[in-house]
């Protein structure tokens, strides 16, 4: 078929502004499975519409949007950085594409890119003739995208603002925040309660906190985001059974795809009005400083109150002030003995000397840990029963940590 006579297909097909006979005739002239998604890996359109035994695909034409579970799939295989080195179209025959191979295209217009299309060649029929056509089809897809959005995301534009301006504390009265939450029609059900992650200043990683972000806000499944510089917040509604523990356990596939792609996640209390955001807001970024491993983990402010505190007690502080004889002595009979009698005390006393909690952290049967106290009380002539000295031992551990 002539470039002319595509064109002619392509503008009488989009000036019907209906994307499924849009995507029909894209199909009759391609000859190939198509489908087109926006950079917030929304499903904008396929054809055919049903399951073609590819596990993208069918993800897709299930559930309208790109899987959690997908996008780290995407990530893993770097096509974004192919397609930058391909000329925003490459034919993809690994990672997802080894069952079906592909060909992946960025969509543009205006040179900003409006989304992705992926086309699938099922009988390994490709030809590198096929790129021109592509990019004729590419060209008014970009259109049809952006006719799309325009239409379709103005109110999530308008809660974005609205949770950003939240999170930047220009929200601080009981009658803004009513009309705010009226004007954006939403409704934000306590208990709330905060996610964070960052990246380092400069780094080149806050693309995907902001990928995250865009994902996270149009799955309307009372999560809504905001980045800030390169510190993503994210703030979860209609809590459940106020606990912080169990609702973490309940949204596995979010906390999963942060790890996967290399992030930590901070985690703050349960609270209940949004004018009190910024304590909140504090708690999951400030779990997150006070951990500062490599490994991706999700780190529950409840379980860091004391050390947040002490760490600022400290602050002045010459280590004397602090400096333990007691605790000195175990590490160094650890170090020579290859013992464990200092970790014992230390999870023992911040356990508040429960003796049940002690055993389930340490994995330890009861009479190994009795044993140990025993030791520990032989080693360095003190009585764990004495409660000042056992007060005085857990704020010396806390500051020298």
């Amino acid at each position: 078929m002539a470039q002319d006579d595509i064109y002619k297909q392509l503008f009488n097909v989009l000036c019907t502004n209906n994307i499924d006979l849009v995507f029909q005739e894209v199909y009759n002239i391609l000859k190939h499975p198509i489908s087109l998604v926006d950079v917030d890996y929304n499903v904008i359109g396929l054809f055919p519409n049903k399951k073609m035994n590819d596990p993208l695909w069918d993800s897709m034409f299930e559930h309208k949007i790109v899987t959690y579970d997908m996008v780290y799939a995407l990530n893993q295989g770097n096509y974004q950085k192919k397609l930058d080195e391909n000329d925003d179209i490459f034919f993809i025959d690994y990672g997802i594409g080894e069952v079906i191979p592909r060909i992946a295209v960025t969509c543009k217009n205006n040179n900003r890119i409006q989304g992705y299309i992926c086309i699938l060649y099922p009988s390994k029929d490709y030809h590198s003739a096929d790129y021109e056509l592509i990019r004729i089809l590419s060209n008014a897809l970009a259109l049809c995208l952006r006719n799309t959005k325009e239409h379709s995301f103005t109110s999530i534009k308008s809660t974005e603002t609205f949770i950003k301006n939240l999170f930047e504390e220009k929200i601080t009265t009981t009658e803004s925040l009513k009309l705010w939450i009226q004007h954006n029609r939403i409704d934000l059900p306590s208990p709330f309660l905060i996610l964070s992650s960052k990246v380092e200043s400069g780094s080149n990683n806050v693309v995907y906190l902001k990928q995250l972000r865009n994902i996270i806000n149009n799955r309307n499944d009372n999560h809504y985001a905001t980045l800030l510089d390169e510190d993503l917040y994210i703030l979860c509604t209609n809590i459940k059974n106020d606990n912080t523990k169990d609702y973490i356990n309940s949204i596995t596939d979010l906390i999963h795809l942060f790890h996967r792609l290399g992030f930590s996640i901070g985690v703050s209390t349960i609270f209940y009005d949004l004018l009190e955001l910024r304590t909140y807001k504090y708690q999951a970024s400030r779990v997150l400083e006070l951990n500062t491993s490599s490994n991706s983990e999700t780190y529950i402010y409840e379980d860091y109150i004391l050390t947040d505190i002490f760490s600022y007690a400290k602050n002045g502080l010459k280590v004397y002030n602090y400096e333990n004889s007691i605790l000195k002595e175990l590490i160094k009979y650890d170090a020579l003995n290859k013992t464990e009698y200092y970790q014992t005390l230390r999870i023992y006393i911040q356990n508040f000397c429960d003796s049940n909690d002690t055993i389930n952290m340490l994995n330890i049967h009861r009479n190994t840990l009795l044993y140990r106290l025993q030791k520990i009380e032989e080693i360095t002539s003190i009585n764990l029963k004495d409660k000042k000295l056992c007060t005085k031992l857990l704020c010396d551990i806390y500051m020298s940590e």
